[in-house]
């Protein structure tokens, strides 16, 4: 074979070959690149893309005073519950964030830890008694365990122990310290 005739079908191969590629493509990503390549006017490129609103009610349809006064009454009558007040963060999409804070300094950290846990348990059964589940994916249940101080200029302070937070996956209360 002459050394033409071999350079006439490699490059008939590579022809075929570019024409063949160029047809596979979707149009679809021919598009996008073009409308990646495009320039805009800097009033639209400095609008942020809006989220979509969630479609599904919420699960929890409690209202947070209710809640809270249930939560607080049934805490304190927990036997060796510690003195302090619990104050509901929010109630909203389906997130409970509450805050327990000690009206004296604890007497060790496994107290820190169990009443941290209690809150979130009380709050559990609270949402199970109207018939909410708890297991569902959209469910979060949030307790931080703190202490409201005072600085030396007398700013109010919080020292944050921890938190206590319901895990599904695992159906259990876990505990994690402030790092």
């Amino acid at each position: 074979m002459s050394k033409k005739k071999k350079w006439l079908f490699i490059f008939l191969g590579l022809v075929f070959l570019a024409i063949f590629t160029t047809a596979m493509l979707p149009e679809e990503k021919n598009q996008e690149r073009s409308k990646q390549e495009q320039t805009v006017p800097l009033e639209v490129a400095s609008e942020l893309p809006k989220a979509p609103t969630p479609t599904r009610e919420p699960i929890i349809t409690i209202d947070p005073d209710l809640f809270n006064s249930m939560l607080t009454e049934r805490a304190h009558k927990l036997p060796y519950f510690p003195k302090g007040t619990i104050e509901i963060e929010e109630i909203k999409n389906d997130v409970i964030r509450m805050w327990f804070y000690f009206d004296e300094m604890p007497t060790s950290t496994n107290v820190i830890e169990i009443t941290g846990k209690r809150i979130v348990k009380t709050a559990i059964d609270i949402l199970m008694e109207n018939e909410i589940d708890p297991c569902d994916p959209s469910v979060f249940i949030r307790t931080v365990v703190a202490k409201k101080e005072k600085g030396v200029t007398g700013k109010n302070l919080v020292r944050i122990f921890g938190k206590a937070h319901y895990d599904r996956l695992t159906d259990s209360i876990k505990w994690e310290i402030r790092k």
